[in-house]
């Protein structure tokens, strides 16, 4: 299993300004937006490139994976993609800005314009 390398992420923590994208806390790791899986993944993977990654506290990233509410909402904002979607189309919600972004894998953010329904929720729990 391979691990993020640091230009990664150095340039996730750069982008995400070394906040949780959850709670705005400094108190963080970082996360993938879409799973790697228990075999891991190439170093070179599109799962190890920034659009990917964002930065989380331990307590929400701890939450989201084990509470399936909490994954939907994850889900909703962007911190968490279904493994069918590509992280650079999928746009991701920093609380601390409150804006949404979509994530280049050069470390890049751009706010965009996102109208989301709440009702898009998964309505399973």
């Amino acid at each position: 299993m391979s691990r993020v390398s640091k230009k990664v992420t150095d340039l996730v923590y750069r982008r995400d300004r070394g906040l949780c994208l959850h709670c705005g806390s400094s108190d963080v790791t970082i996360q993938h937006r879409k799973n790697v899986g228990a075999g891991g993944a190439k170093k070179d993977s599109p799962l190890h490139q920034p659009a990917n990654l964002i930065l989380l506290c331990g307590a929400y990233n701890a939450l989201i994976e084990s509470d399936p509410r909490e994954a939907s909402i994850a889900r909703f904002y962007g911190w968490k993609i279904r493994t069918i979607l590509q992280a650079y189309e999928e746009p991701v919600f920093d609380v601390s800005t409150g804006f949404w972004y979509r994530l280049g894998d050069t470390g890049s953010r751009a706010i965009t314009d996102v109208v989301k329904d709440f009702r898009e929720m998964d309505a399973s729990f």
